[in-house]
């Protein structure tokens, strides 16, 4: 049997306790909804639509049109696999299957750091992944 890695994450992940949007890339090439989150990264489940993407890129959160939302946080694509590799039976939506991606935040700001944190507080539950 193949031994697990050690956890390599910095900081705790949390699950949305609402619908939580994002709208990755540049030129938003994935938009999507958030599994879960913390202040390093985020993970998120969309229907694949464009291949367009960079390596580098950014990320906005948002709860819906009317609530405030955190825009262009900078970022990088850690991972994206289809969703049957996370849950036991593949979604599909006229013949697309769903997928996952990972994202880790780089290079923010202070400010980007406070305004993220507080998103954290009022939008996600306390309770760990």
């Amino acid at each position: 049997m193949e031994k697990r890695s050690k956890e390599r994450r910095r900081s705790p992940r949390y699950y949305a306790v609402e619908n939580i949007f994002v709208a990755f890339g540049e030129r938003i090439s994935k938009v999507g909804i958030v599994i879960d989150i913390s202040m390093c990264g985020l993970a998120f489940e969309y229907i694949p639509m464009s291949n367009i993407e960079s390596k580098q890129t950014t990320v906005e959160i948002f709860v819906s049109a009317d609530q405030p939302y955190i825009c262009r946080l900078p970022c990088r694509k850690v991972y994206e696999i289809p969703a049957l590799a996370c849950e036991p039976a593949a979604i599909r939506f006229f013949g697309m299957t769903l997928k996952r991606c990972g994202i880790e935040f780089i290079s923010m700001s202070k400010s980007q750091e406070v305004e993220l944190s507080k998103f954290i507080k009022k939008y996600i539950t306390a309770r760990n992944c």
